[in-house]
């Protein structure tokens, strides 16, 4: 059954070159990934993981390069978690007093 590649396709594919630190396929995807969804900061720091991970520094620093030409911004990260009957959304917590108190919550 043929798929049509999406950038859902194409991002899980990176990760695995990511865990398999083939920079050679990664590079292929990049084209594609970044067509489709070349406003999606997240999508850039995925591939510069991969080739920080590689150790390919220089290319790395040309994707980053290439994210802030576009003047693309990488959205904050959340978890969604249930607690009872309510759905909380936790953001990247700083305060030390604030996040053990989530902790004992959760």
């Amino acid at each position: 059954m043929p798929v049509e590649t999406d950038s859902i396709i194409l991002s899980a594919f990176l990760n695995a070159c990511r865990a398999n630190r083939n920079l050679e396929l990664a590079r292929m995807a990049e084209n594609k990934l970044l067509e489709l969804e070349g406003d999606n900061g997240g999508r850039y720091f995925q591939l510069a993981s991969v080739y920080a991970l590689g150790g390919k520094w220089d290319e790395m620093g040309r994707v980053m390069r290439m994210m802030r030409g576009k003047e693309v911004k990488k959205l904050a990260g959340c978890s969604w978690v249930q607690v009872g009957s309510g759905v909380h959304i936790l953001l990247r917590v700083l305060d030390p007093t604030l996040k053990q108190r989530l902790y004992t919550v959760l």
